[in-house]
């Protein structure tokens, strides 16, 4: 797993050995951030579920002012840690040990761009309704979902923009309008 573009590119990124860990493939990273390429320069990214932090830090590698990683796991969180560093990016980053939902519920800051790639599809639309019901993504921001399923999002407010298939894999674009 590495970094595939931007300051930080061909960094080799550590990643935590665990089955509630996925890492994204090259591939669908690739078509993900093509997707979004117009939304990252100084954007503010939060990755939740973060892993070893492969999608934030390719977002910062690729001009995102700052990056925000959640991970309930702090074995994943320490990697992340060490990952950012290893990439020269740590200055731009703050890591957060905790629960997701409580994440949310608890975090009073605003996010242009929201990652979101749980390790199970039941949280999928569960957390996307917690953030739907929050204020954390800026108005104009973008959540990018990788989701074993296709999503239809039905909330008021919210537009998809763009959802593909890879395989097992979707990605799929949400605006804020």
């Amino acid at each position: 797993m590495r970094i595939i573009s931007g300051s930080s590119r061909g960094t080799r990124l550590a990643t935590i050995e665990s089955e509630s860990t996925r890492p994204t493939s090259d591939r669908v990273k690739e078509s993900m951030f093509t997707m979004i390429h117009f939304d990252l320069p100084q954007g503010r990214v939060l990755d939740l579920f973060a892993g070893s932090g492969q999608l934030g830090l390719e977002a910062l590698s690729r001009g995102a002012a700052k990056a925000t990683f959640v991970d309930k796991n702090a074995d994943c969180t320490a990697i992340i840690m060490a990952n950012a560093q290893k990439a020269k990016l740590f200055e731009d980053c703050v890591v957060c040990t905790a629960d997701v939902a409580t994440f949310i519920s608890t975090c009073r800051e605003q996010f242009d761009i929201i990652l979101l790639d749980p390790p199970y599809g039941e949280l999928t639309h569960s957390t996307l309704q917690v953030i739907f019901a929050s204020d954390l993504l800026a108005p104009g921001g973008v959540i990018v979902v990788e989701s074993g399923e296709g999503l239809n999002v039905t909330q008021e407010g919210y537009t998809v923009r763009r959802e593909n298939r890879y395989g097992t894999s979707y990605v799929t674009i949400i605006d804020k309008n």
